[in-house]
């Protein structure tokens, strides 16, 4: 049963999540997060624009309570005003090193410790395997993926859905694809043309192998450093 706390209106809603504001994690389409004072993070769906609201089903959606994994971050508790859905709770992940800071103002992966973002990777995978278990789908994960530097986190999950057709194929795919994506502003700051050429090249390739090539392309304690493509223990 997911836990859910209803506000009378929206601007009491507002006043309990300015009470609870510490920072901005940054804003998308639907809303905005932000970083509470009680060491959770805060997705508020954007009021103003209703259709957004409107699409979810609180019933419906997959909370902490439904599902027990390490690489998720399912919603905790639930917000609502009346029978609209207007944000919840979720895991506060800290740092995030797929942020752009360091991908387009630093211009620089030499942050990465490419062999834990593997081992992160496989875990991951063990976790994607556990939801297609339970039939949930995975969606909208390129670009909602964190790496703390021990962790791959999936956010915003509050879009994701049982769905008993789903395979793991399908969820592995959509958990590749973001793997890869992760580097798409850090190899975008090498030029159009060397980016485009790195996943037309490498897009194809195993997460792993093509996490190998960019870190001994790219990190600078790394470069020329030749790989064997064999899968990392957990």
């Amino acid at each position: 049963m997911s836990k859910v706390m209803d506000f009378d209106s929206i601007d009491k809603f507002n006043t309990y999540i300015m009470k609870k504001y510490c920072d901005s994690l940054g804003s998308g389409s639907e809303g905005c997060c932000y970083k509470g004072n009680d060491g959770k993070a805060y997705k508020c769906i954007d009021y103003d624009e209703g259709f957004f609201c409107s699409d979810y089903n609180i019933d419906k959606i997959i909370t902490t309570s439904d599902v027990t994994n390490e690489s998720f971050a399912f919603p905790q508790i639930l917000f609502t005003v009346g029978d609209d859905f207007v944000g919840y709770t979720s895991e506060l992940v800290e740092p995030d090193l797929f942020d752009d800071y360091f991908f387009v103002t630093q211009n620089t992966i030499d942050h990465i410790d490419f062999d834990k973002l593997i081992k992160a990777y496989y875990k991951m995978e063990k976790d994607v395997l556990l939801l297609t278990n339970n039939s949930i789908k995975i969606y909208d994960l390129p670009y909602n993926l964190l790496f703390d530097g021990e962790r791959l986190v999936g956010i915003d999950t509050c879009c994701f859905s049982y769905d008993e057709s789903i395979s793991l194929e399908e969820n592995i795919g959509s958990l590749d694809m973001a793997i890869k994506q992760a580097f798409y502003m850090f190899l975008s700051t090498r030029g159009e043309d060397e980016c485009t050429s790195f996943y037309k090249e490498h897009n194809d390739k195993t997460p792993e192998e093509f996490l190998r090539i960019l870190e001994s392309r790219y990190k600078s304690d790394t470069k020329n450093r030749v790989y064997v493509n064999k899968k990392s223990s957990n």
